[in-house]
């Protein structure tokens, strides 16, 4: 009897989600450069001994091989490596709550587009997250969102009328309102109070406009609350046009940081 052998794909992957099966295995969730989205059984990677152990740890990006068989939910993971210079082992605890909520978001919304695009997306941002400063952080996991969102043709408008398409001037001594089911900023002449949405100061105005333009790199900070504003205003847009999407339990990190911050 002759054995059919089953295609085997190595491809880099970041590892979204993993949990327990059988005695000493593990599924784990990855978002795979060649073949997108992924669910793989990694036989025997809960025993300390386990050449699997490394590559199913939440959040890393890992050099993997793995079966592709059509038809199947379940592919088998059948080694690899860890990727060089794309370790979450040096991240600050802040710094290691955004990568966390990113891959959550991830994982749990499973984005469509360009799978090679997305994958590319949460390797610059984890390469770029490591070197940051702490106090951008906020920052460049709202641009992370953003460029999300620009990938799904469901970024938010800021220079224009979501509704009839008129000039939005930045100025700082407007009031703008956000519509969430518009898409964005209404002008004066659209406004409609009614619908979903929350007014935004100029400085939370200012702020998202940069952040739309200037994609995931480092760059000014800005005042706290100019950064929990912005961040309230992102996390409604995306419940209301990203389907499945939902605050990532890995933010609640951040209330431990503040804590040892105060202490």
């Amino acid at each position: 009897m002759t054995t059919i052998s089953r295609p085997v794909i190595s491809s880099e992957a970041m590892v979204l989600r993993v949990w327990p099966t059988g005695e000493t295995s593990v599924i784990a969730s990855l978002l795979t450069e060649e073949t997108g989205f992924v669910k793989v059984i990694a036989k025997g990677a809960r025993n300390s001994k386990s050449n699997l152990r490394s590559l199913v740890q939440p959040g890393t990006i890992v050099d993997i091989e793995y079966t592709v068989v059509e038809g199947r939910d379940l592919q088998y993971l059948r080694g690899g490596s860890a990727s060089p210079g794309a370790s979450k082992a040096s991240l600050t605890l802040e710094k290691t709550a955004y990568l966390l909520a990113i891959v959550e978001i991830i994982d749990r919304c499973k984005p469509t587009g360009k799978d090679a695009d997305l994958f590319h997306l949460c390797r610059r941002f984890m390469e770029v997250l490591s070197s940051l400063p702490s106090s951008v952080n906020a920052s460049a996991y709202y641009r992370f969102l953003l460029e999300l969102l620009n990938m799904q043709g469901l970024a938010p408008t800021m220079n224009r009328c979501s509704n009839c398409r008129a000039e939005i001037l930045n100025d700082r001594a407007v009031v703008h309102f956000f519509s969430y089911s518009s898409g964005g900023i209404v002008c004066a002449d659209c406004l409609d109070l009614g619908k979903a949405g929350r007014e935004l100061t100029p400085p939370v105005y200012s702020n998202l406009r940069k952040l739309l333009e200037q994609g995931i790199d480092t760059g000014p900070p800005v005042a706290r609350q100019v950064d929990r504003e912005t961040g309230i205003v992102l996390h409604r847009f995306l419940e209301y046009h990203l389907p499945d999407y939902r605050l990532p339990t890995a933010l609640d990190m951040l209330k431990v940081c503040k804590t040892n911050k105060e202490s």
